[in-house]
């Protein structure tokens, strides 16, 4: 027959254990005030520990935004001054100024140099095989820089006019050859490119935080 443990004499059959609730319920069950100043301090322990791991997970996150912008620095470097050296290249073409090349002949007039841009695309597309394979060809120059046109013909902008020395710089223009702008918008629209290429150059030289990105600027 099992036998039965019995308590040692002069202690107590039952146990002391901290009320479901913890601390604060023992507060409110006692009506002592340590325990409610000790759930308390246990409240703000926690809140603080709370914010200490947000200071933490904050500032390592910045940590490495700092490392990722400080080697991404000599790439920007090389960027604005790939950049600015096409800037220096511009050629105004302004007004009275104008000046594009199509293929061999020089142009001085927008509506001109339009007609013979519109003529040179279409010619060159009809000339196009009708495969998902793009042709590039060369057009002429603008504002200093070289024009080249890809043509797509399976595509509805079936032409892209880019200037690709400066891709960095400027997307390029895309036309429907079934919709080609009115009068000379095709050279106004073009022209506007390498004025981007000058602002490119700009924002280069500023960086993505706002100030310049030159190597002395950074030490």
């Amino acid at each position: 027959m099992s036998r039965r443990t019995q308590p040692r004499a002069g202690t107590s059959t039952t146990s002391w254990r901290t009320p479901v609730g913890g601390v604060p319920a023992l507060a409110a069950a006692t009506g002592d005030p340590r325990y409610r100043e000790k759930a308390e301090l246990d409240q703000e322990h926690q809140a603080l520990t709370r914010q200490r791991s947000a200071h933490l997970r904050s500032q390592q996150a910045l940590r490495l935004m700092v490392d990722k912008l400080t080697a991404h620095i000599p790439e920007l470097e090389a960027l604005a001054q790939r950049q600015a050296t096409l800037a220096a290249r511009r050629v105004d073409t302004r007004g009275d100024a104008f000046r594009m090349t199509i293929g061999e002949r020089a142009f001085t007039k927008r509506a001109d140099a339009a007609n013979a841009l519109k003529d040179l695309l279409l010619t060159e597309l009809a000339a196009t095989p009708r495969t998902p394979v793009d042709r590039t060809v060369p057009v002429g120059s603008l504002g200093g820089y070289r024009v080249e046109a890809t043509l797509r013909p399976l595509r509805d902008l079936s032409i892209h006019l880019g200037f690709p020395e400066a891709k960095e710089c400027t997307p390029g223009l895309s036309l429907d050859h079934r919709a080609f702008p009115e009068r000379y918008g095709l050279i106004t629209r073009l022209e506007n490119h390498p004025d981007a290429i000058a602002s490119a150059a700009a924002a280069a030289r500023t960086g993505p935080l706002g100030r310049n990105t030159s190597e002395e600027s950074c030490r």
